[in-house]
Formats: structure tokens, sequence, C-alpha cells
């Protein structure tokens, strides 16, 4: 990631706009993330701005190391999501429903982290968070610039084990229009084992 590269500096020299936003994925954990647009000094498209939501690789690859991307996209158009997979980041380790975390290893989805569920689970989770509107199921929550997006025109885009939920998530849901794995495309034989959303 670049240290130079800040929401505050990149905001404040106007050339794009960032809101943090939390949503619940499907075990109930929360996970964190940023919103970025254009500056209001550029025209939105009349249909809205492209979307890209990106996830974040293993190994305590925090969203913060894929700003460059998210603000640069913004710049050229678009909007764009990165957020923390479940157990990385400012996003939770542990599900709304963990009954024990001294055993959670046994007992929780999700846990521990870096392994697939969290990822190709959270792909979809964080694209479904991306284009809820104010009467979402978000308890409340909903991305907070979903008014000025052209939700005809989303695509998809990760690097390490987010590139691989990526390929997956990219293949199997309908509202997918666009996959960009920095690493590990491949074709999808079976869309079992993560939940789509049904619309």
């Amino acid at each position: 990631a670049d240290p130079f590269r800040t929401l505050r500096r990149w905001t404040e020299a106007g050339r794009g706009r960032v809101a943090p936003v939390k949503f619940d994925a499907l075990d109930g954990a929360q996970l964190r993330g940023h919103v970025f647009i254009p500056p209001a000094s550029v025209r939105r498209p009349r249909a809205g701005y492209p979307g890209v939501v990106i996830t974040d690789g293993s190994v305590q690859a925090y969203e913060n190391l894929y700003f460059w991307a998210a603000e640069d996209l913004a710049e050229a158009g678009y909007m764009v999501m990165t957020y923390d997979v479940q157990g990385q980041g400012d996003s939770d380790l542990f599900p709304s429903d963990c009954p024990d975390p001294s055993s959670a290893t046994v007992s929780c989805p999700g846990v521990p982290y870096q392994q697939n569920y969290n990822f190709y689970q959270g792909a979809e989770d964080s694209l479904n968070f991306f284009l809820s509107t104010s009467k979402s199921k978000y308890k409340g929550r909903y991305n907070p610039y979903f008014r000025h997006l052209d939700t005809s025109k989303i695509a998809v885009a990760g690097h390490s084990l987010g590139a691989a939920a990526v390929s997956f998530m990219g293949q199997c849901d309908k509202r997918v229009k666009v996959v960009v794995a920095w690493d590990n495309l491949r074709q999808i034989d079976n869309c079992s084992g993560v939940v789509i959303d049904p619309k």
C-alpha cells in the first residue's frame, strides 16, 4: 500500500468522496469497509456510475491495501467498495451466534479466519450490501451512495483468496457483469456452496 495515499489526502485534494460503511455478513459477523465515488464536480452519468466491489486477499491483506485501486477507479468515474472480510482488519472475527468463543474453531462459522468461507461468502455479502437501498434487510444500513449507482454495470475484483472468491461469484451471480482477478482466476464448474442473493 502507498503510505502517502490516505483517505484524508485524497478527499481534501478534491479527487473523490468516500464514506465508511458496515454491514452484517450471512453469519451475523459485522463487516466494515468504504464506498468511494467521484467528486461532486464530475457529472454523474444518467444511469449512474458503474460499480466495482473489491474483495481483499488473505494473510491479513486489509482493505487499506486496495485503496489505491478504489481511488483510481473512483477518479475514473466508478463507484467502488472495499471491505475487510470476516476475521481481518476492522471486521468482526466471530459471527453473531457463536455459542462458545473458546471452542470457536469447531462451533462457529467463519472461525478460524483465513478460510474459504470468509472470502467466498464475504464477496457475496458485500455485493448484497453494495446493491442495498434504504429499504434493505441490513438493519437500517445500506450503501449511502446507492442512488448514484448503475446496477446494470457491476464488476467484482479480488486478489489472492479474494480473487478465487470473485472468480466463483462472478460466474455464479447473474448481477455481476465483469470479473477482475489479480491472480487465481479460474473456471467454475459448480455454483453450490455460497448463498447467492435470490433477486
